[in-house]
C-alpha cells in the first residue's frame, strides 16, 4: 500500500495513534513501518532517533541497514534520505551487568571482569562511525576495550553534545584527543579510572560543563567506595584547572537499596571529606550516592547508567526504546550528607 486509503478519521489522529502505539516498542514500530509509505514516513524518524545496539546480531543488522540506505536505489523511499540522518542518540554495548560474574570474588577489580563485547562488536563499532557522518548528539560506549574507544572517538563529529564511556582498562585511562568537540557539554565515565592528565585536559575544555564518574560500590562500605578513591582525589583539580564555564564534576557511588540509607550517606560523606583533598570546599566538586539496585536488589551499574541515560534524553526524541524504569534512580547529595530527593 502506497498511502492511507479508505479511512474516516483525520490523518493527524491516525498519526498520533500510531506514534502512541510504538512508544517504547521497537518491534511494533518496525512492523508498522512496513504497512504503507505514509506510516513509514511517520515512524522511521522516531524509530531511528534513538538506537540501542547490545548484541553482535543487532550491530550487524544496523550496519547493513545503514549501508543499504546509502545506496541511491535502495528503495522508492530513498528520496527521504539515508537513515543515519535520523539518528540523534546511539547506545553501543551491554546495558545489563551479570552479577553472577562477581559471586565469590574477593578484592576483585571490576576491570578484570569481562563485559560481553566481542571482537566483532569492536570492529562493527569502528565500522558504524564512518557510516554516520552526522552521528548522534548523544553517544554511549558500553564495555568496549580502550583500543576501540581510541579508534572511535577521534572520528566522532564536532557536533557531539554528550558522551558516555564504560571502557575496559587494566589501569587508569588516557583519553584520545577530544579538542575537536566544540559543543560537547557533558561526559560520563562508568567504572573507569582516568589519569591525572586526562582529568586536567577535560576540565580545561572550553565547552564542557559537567563530568560524571559512576562507580559500583556494592561491596560493604567503605571497602566498596575505595574503587572511586582516585576519582575523589582528582576532584582537587576542579579548583585549579577547570574552565570558567565548567559547572560540576561529580562522583556517583551506587549502593544496595537494602542497606541503611542514613548509614551509607554518613559513611560516604566521611570518605568524601577524607579523600577529596579539600575539594569539598569547591561547590563544583561533588559526590552523591545513588540507588543502583536491580529487580533482585543487586547493584547493576550498567542498568542504572542505561536507565538514567534514557530518562535524560529529550522525550521528543527518545524514540521507541524503553528503560527499565520511567524515572531517574533516586540519589542523595553526599557532599552535605543530606538527601537531594
Amino acid at each position: 500500500m502506497d498511502s492511507l486509503e479508505n479511512h474516516s478519521l483525520p490523518v493527524e489522529i491516525i498519526r498520533q495513534v500510531v506514534l502512541g502505539a510504538i512508544e517504547g516498542h521497537t518491534a511494533v514500530a518496525a512492523t508498522l513501518s512496513r504497512t504503507c509509505q505514509t506510516i513509514y514516513a511517520w515512524i522511521i524518524p522516531v524509530l531511528y532517533s534513538t538506537v540501542v545496539l547490545t548484541t553482535e546480531t543487532e550491530y550487524s543488522l544496523f550496519r547493513r541497514t545503514l549501508l543499504a540506505s546509502h545506496e541511491p536505489a535502495c528503495s522508492c523511499l530513498a528520496k527521504r534520505g539515508p537513515l543515519y540522518t535520523y539518528v540523534r542518540h546511539l547506545w553501543l554495548g551491554s546495558r545489563r551487568w551479570n552479577t553472577t560474574m562477581t559471586a565469590g570474588r574477593v578484592n576483585h577489580s571490576w576491570n578484570d571482569i569481562p563485559i560481553p563485547f566481542s571482537l566483532d562488536m569492536s570492529s562493527a563499532t569502528i565500522a558504524i562511525v564512518p557510516l554516520c557522518p552526522a552521528l548522534p548528539r548523544v553517544l554511549a560506549l558500553s564495555g568496549c576495550p580502550t583500543t576501540t574507544m581510541h579508534a572511535v572517538v577521534p572520528h566522532l563529529p564536532k557536533t557531539l553534545e554528550s558522551l558516555s564511556i564504560c571502557a575496559r582498562s587494566n589501569g587508569n585511562m588516557d583519553l584520545p584527543d577530544m579538542s575537536h568537540f566544540t559543543v560537547l557539554r557533558d561526559i560520563t565515565f562508568v567504572q573507569a579510572g582516568l589519569t591525572n592528565d586526562a582529568v586536567r585536559t577535560l576540565l580545561q575544555m572550553t565547552g564542557l560543563r559537567t563530568i560524571t564518574r559512576l562507580y559500583n560500590c556494592s561491596e560493604t562500605l567503605p571497602q566498596g567506595a575505595r574503587s572511586c578513591m582516585d576519582g575523589l582525589a582528582q576532584l582537587r583539580f576542579v579548583s585549579s584547572c577547570a574552565s570558567a564555564a565548567f559547572e560540576r564534576m561529580q562522583i556517583v557511588c551506587l549502593f544496595n537499596r537494602n542497606w541503611c540509607t542514613e548509614d551509607v550517606l554518613s559513611r560516604l560523606h566521611t570518605f568524601f571529606v577524607k579523600w577529596a583533598n579539600g575539594a569539598h570546599e569547591d561547590p563544583r566538586a561533588a559526590m552523591s550516592a545513588k540507588d543502583g539496585g536491580d529487580e533482585r536488589g543487586d547493584v547493576d551499574h550498567l542498568m542504572t547508567w542505561y536507565d538514567d541515560w534514557i530518562v535524560g534524553l529529550d522525550p521528543a526524541w527518545r524514540g521507541c526504546v524503553a528503560g527499565h524504569s520511567t524515572q531517574e534512580h533516586s540519589s542523595w547529595d553526599v557532599t552535605q550528607a543530606s538527601p537531594s530527593h
